[in-house]
Protein backbone atom coordinates (compact mmCIF):
# COMPACT_ATOMS: atom_id res chain seq x y z
CA UNK A 1 0.00 0.00 0.00
CA UNK A 2 1.44 3.41 -0.84
CA UNK A 3 1.03 6.76 -2.05
CA UNK A 4 -2.86 7.13 0.22
CA UNK A 5 -3.56 9.98 2.85
CA UNK A 6 -5.74 8.63 5.89
CA UNK A 7 -6.96 11.70 7.29
CA UNK A 8 -9.38 12.70 9.88
CA UNK A 9 -10.82 8.92 10.78
CA UNK A 10 -10.74 7.23 14.33
CA UNK A 11 -8.55 5.02 13.58
CA UNK A 12 -6.18 4.88 10.82
CA UNK A 13 -5.83 1.93 9.76
CA UNK A 14 -5.80 -1.72 11.46
CA UNK A 15 -4.22 -5.08 10.56
CA UNK A 16 -5.32 -7.83 12.42
CA UNK A 17 -3.25 -11.04 13.21
CA UNK A 18 -4.22 -13.30 9.78
CA UNK A 19 -2.99 -9.71 7.88
CA UNK A 20 0.77 -10.19 7.28
CA UNK A 21 3.88 -9.09 5.44
CA UNK A 22 2.33 -5.91 4.08
CA UNK A 23 4.36 -3.02 2.75
CA UNK A 24 3.33 0.35 3.84
CA UNK A 25 5.19 3.39 2.30
CA UNK A 26 4.80 7.23 1.14
CA UNK A 27 1.25 7.18 3.10
CA UNK A 28 0.18 10.50 5.18
CA UNK A 29 -1.36 9.35 8.27
CA UNK A 30 -3.39 12.62 9.41
CA UNK A 31 -5.40 13.24 12.45
CA UNK A 32 -7.05 10.13 13.25
CA UNK A 33 -8.13 10.21 16.69
CA UNK A 34 -7.24 7.45 18.70
CA UNK A 35 -4.48 6.32 16.67
CA UNK A 36 -2.80 6.54 12.90
CA UNK A 37 -2.25 2.71 12.39
CA UNK A 38 -2.55 -0.96 14.63
CA UNK A 39 -0.88 -3.64 13.48
CA UNK A 40 -0.85 -7.00 15.55
CA UNK A 41 1.20 -8.95 12.92
CA UNK A 42 4.26 -8.87 10.64
CA UNK A 43 4.04 -6.29 8.35
CA UNK A 44 6.52 -3.02 6.98
CA UNK A 45 5.72 0.38 7.38
CA UNK A 46 8.52 1.52 5.08
CA UNK A 47 10.25 0.34 1.83
CA UNK A 48 13.29 -1.63 2.56
CA UNK A 49 14.95 -0.54 -0.95
CA UNK A 50 14.51 3.23 -0.53
CA UNK A 51 14.67 3.37 2.91
CA UNK A 52 11.14 5.47 2.99
CA UNK A 53 8.70 5.52 5.31
CA UNK A 54 5.16 7.51 5.93
CA UNK A 55 4.29 10.94 7.30
CA UNK A 56 2.61 10.53 11.09
CA UNK A 57 1.52 13.84 12.01
CA UNK A 58 2.26 13.25 15.54
CA UNK A 59 6.29 12.30 14.90
CA UNK A 60 8.17 14.44 16.88
CA UNK A 61 11.54 13.09 15.65
CA UNK A 62 14.23 15.27 14.26
CA UNK A 63 15.80 15.60 10.82
CA UNK A 64 19.46 16.31 11.50
CA UNK A 65 20.80 15.51 8.10
CA UNK A 66 18.04 17.32 5.42
CA UNK A 67 16.91 14.47 4.13
CA UNK A 68 13.25 14.50 4.96
CA UNK A 69 13.20 11.71 6.72
CA UNK A 70 13.27 11.34 10.43
CA UNK A 71 16.00 10.38 12.58
CA UNK A 72 14.44 7.78 15.04
CA UNK A 73 11.49 5.49 14.18
CA UNK A 74 7.96 5.90 14.82
CA UNK A 75 6.09 3.24 16.92
CA UNK A 76 2.91 1.26 15.48
CA UNK A 77 0.20 0.74 18.02
CA UNK A 78 -0.66 -3.08 18.77
CA UNK A 79 2.70 -5.04 17.93
CA UNK A 80 6.34 -4.56 17.55
CA UNK A 81 5.86 -2.51 14.43
CA UNK A 82 7.83 0.34 13.30
CA UNK A 83 8.34 3.12 10.63
CA UNK A 84 12.10 2.63 11.05
CA UNK A 85 12.18 6.12 8.42
CA UNK A 86 9.17 8.21 8.82
CA UNK A 87 8.71 11.33 6.47
CA UNK A 88 9.11 15.08 7.81
CA UNK A 89 6.60 16.30 5.42
CA UNK A 90 3.30 14.84 4.11
CA UNK A 91 4.07 12.96 0.85
CA UNK A 92 2.15 14.43 -2.20
CA UNK A 93 4.77 12.68 -5.07
CA UNK A 94 7.41 14.40 -3.83
CA UNK A 95 9.97 14.27 -0.60
CA UNK A 96 9.89 17.92 1.05
CA UNK A 97 12.38 19.22 3.44
CA UNK A 98 10.08 21.06 5.76
CA UNK A 99 12.66 22.53 8.39
CA UNK A 100 16.60 22.99 8.15
CA UNK A 101 18.90 22.02 10.62
CA UNK A 102 22.46 23.91 10.39
CA UNK A 103 25.56 22.17 12.68
CA UNK A 104 27.34 25.58 14.15
CA UNK A 105 30.34 23.88 14.87
CA UNK A 106 30.83 22.74 10.97
CA UNK A 107 29.72 26.30 10.30
CA UNK A 108 32.62 27.87 12.47
CA UNK A 109 35.03 24.73 11.24
CA UNK A 110 34.19 26.08 7.63
CA UNK A 111 34.71 29.91 8.09
CA UNK A 112 38.26 29.03 9.48
CA UNK A 113 39.07 26.97 6.65
CA UNK A 114 37.85 29.39 4.13
CA UNK A 115 39.36 32.20 6.24
CA UNK A 116 43.16 30.26 6.34
CA UNK A 117 42.78 29.48 2.65
CA UNK A 118 42.47 33.40 1.89
CA UNK A 119 45.18 34.73 3.97
CA UNK A 120 47.57 31.35 1.85
CA UNK A 121 46.43 32.33 -1.57
CA UNK A 122 46.15 36.65 -0.89
CA UNK A 123 49.85 36.96 0.46
CA UNK A 124 51.72 35.40 -3.34
CA UNK A 125 49.13 37.01 -5.29
CA UNK A 126 49.63 40.71 -3.38
CA UNK A 127 53.37 39.87 -3.57
CA UNK A 128 53.11 39.34 -7.68
CA UNK A 129 51.00 42.27 -8.09
CA UNK A 130 53.29 44.81 -5.67
CA UNK A 131 56.25 43.91 -7.74
CA UNK A 132 54.43 44.56 -11.20
CA UNK A 133 52.90 47.55 -9.89
CA UNK A 134 55.78 49.20 -8.19
CA UNK A 135 57.86 51.72 -10.47
CA UNK A 136 61.24 50.78 -11.91
CA UNK A 137 64.32 51.36 -10.42
CA UNK A 138 66.05 53.84 -11.82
Amino acid sequence: MFNNSIIDNEKGIVFHRNSTNNILYFNNFINNTFYHAQSNSNNTFYNPATGKGNYWDDYNGTDKNNDAVGDSPYNISGGNNQDLYPLMAPYYGRLVIDKYYVDQDLVIYMLWIAMIATIIFSIPIAYIWYRKTRPPKE
